[in-house]
């Protein structure tokens, strides 16, 4: 049995048309989704996490934790007064529901610890010897972004 390969020196006009019709269509994804109203959330083309705080909890339980979804924790804060943070905060829920990862922005620690004693409240009882908070950067900067855009513009033309 003979392997026959597609020949993409042969077909190059095919192969170039094919890439130019996909990245034209992304481009016209891309601003459409930017541009128009009626689409909740377009695409973000800047940073993910613009860097913080995160902190990291156990939760203390004797055999296996309660189950408890970070859509739940959010759910309950929204029902707290002075919930500002709420926007730009992001939970993961790990080890079996024993550890609770926190992303915020930069927050002092008074604010830090009001937002644990309410995470307390209705996911609790949390270890507080367990805490561990740090301050992280962004996983993309301002300036990595405006020069891979200009170099993206450039490799095009």
């Amino acid at each position: 049995m003979k392997i026959r390969f597609y020949n993409l020196i042969k077909n190059k006009k095919n192969i170039f048309s094919l890439s130019s019709i996909l990245l034209i269509l992304s481009l016209a994804g891309i601003i459409t989704s930017t541009l128009s109203p009626s689409i909740k959330k377009p695409i973000n083309l800047g940073m993910d996490f613009l860097g913080g705080n995160e902190i990291r909890i156990e939760r203390k339980c004797l055999n296996r934790c309660s189950d408890i979804r970070s859509d739940e924790i959010i759910k309950n804060l929204r029902n707290l007064p002075n919930n500002d943070l709420l926007n730009n905060i992001s939970f993961q829920i790990q080890n079996d529901n024993k550890l609770i990862s926190i992303r915020t922005p930069f927050i002092s620690l008074e604010e830090s610890e009001t937002l644990l004693n309410n995470i307390n409240k209705f996911s609790g009882p949390l270890n507080f010897e367990s805490k561990s908070s740090r301050s992280i950067g962004p996983k993309l900067g301002r300036k990595l972004l405006l020069n891979g855009t200009i170099s993206l513009i450039v490799s095009l033309f």
